[in-house]
């Protein structure tokens, strides 16, 4: 449908100048007039071709923008969720050598005791990941961006850490105390929803 009109464009076009050519005197100064006039407008259209060729630049850029900013926000978001993961694994690990500290059953109590060292290594080595990927997002951001961005290495590493070092005190260092326990499981979640909640806010923009 939209070639057919197209089409139709050109054939009409084509038809009036058909008809300027055999209607109108071939002197000079109808001639300089139709050029002139022919000039005009294909300057005003050679004018409106750049405008929307600007457009669509500004466009595509702003499109590009976010969708780099998306991406490097996904995968920040993706690290920060992991390196939680690997610190409830590491409290999953104590919780499980506190309730059998007593079993015979050595392969399991074992097992929690490669679970506990690994996911600390595994912890340390996702928060080293958000420091680095944490700084590729700050060139895409306006200055006013930057200072508004809550979650930075700093801020991020500090809160994790404090995590870990409540749950050590928790299992390792002081008597077990479940409301103690449940106060961590509540920090945790309340951190996972406030980190999702900090990036989107930028994938909206």
């Amino acid at each position: 449908m939209r070639d057919s009109i197209i089409w139709l464009g050109c054939i009409l076009l084509l038809l009036i100048g058909m008809i300027l050519g055999v209607n109108i005197n071939s002197d000079s100064d109808t001639l300089d007039s139709i050029y002139k006039v022919f000039g005009s407008i294909s300057g005003i259209a050679t004018l409106a071709m750049a405008s929307i060729a600007a457009f669509a630049l500004s466009t595509w850029k702003t499109q590009f923008y976010h969708e780099k900013i998306y991406d490097h926000l996904t995968e920040l978001e993706t690290i920060a969720r992991n390196t939680i993961s690997h610190l409830e694994a590491y409290i999953t690990a104590n919780n499980e050598l506190r309730l059998d500290d007593t079993s015979e059953d050595l392969i399991a109590n074992q097992h929690y005791k490669d679970l506990k060292k690994s996911s600390y290594s595994n912890f340390l080595s996702e928060i080293e990941k958000y420091r680095i990927h944490v700084g590729h997002i700050f060139p895409l951001l306006t200055e006013h961006q930057v200072k508004d961005f809550k979650y930075t290495f700093l801020k991020f590493s500090q809160d994790v850490h404090a995590l870990r070092s409540s749950a050590y005190q928790l299992y390792v260092i002081n008597e077990f105390d479940q409301a103690e326990s449940n106060k961590i499981e509540s920090e945790i979640l309340n951190l996972k929803l406030d980190i999702k909640d900090c990036f989107q806010r930028y994938w909206r923009r």
